[in-house]
């Protein structure tokens, strides 16, 4: 069965898969967040969130990219 992202005539590779969950997972975490009402302290909290997502994604890539460009 195709997934979010997939299309008709593609294929996602293992990796790919799991940069997606990766990103979903996130995109929970950020959007079950309490939010405080200050918006600078909501900013600095969604801002380590996203980047700590954008680690693990780097982290996927990094264990099974292939293009060393």
């Amino acid at each position: 069965p195709m997934t979010g992202g997939q299309t008709a005539g593609t294929a996602m590779s293992g990796a790919s898969m799991e940069m997606m969950n990766a990103m979903k997972d996130n995109n929970q975490k950020m959007t079950s967040m309490p939010m405080t009402g200050k918006t600078d302290v909501d900013f600095a909290m969604m801002m380590r969130m996203h980047h700590m997502g954008a680690i693990e994604m780097a982290q996927i890539e990094l264990r099974n990219g292939k293009d060393p460009k």
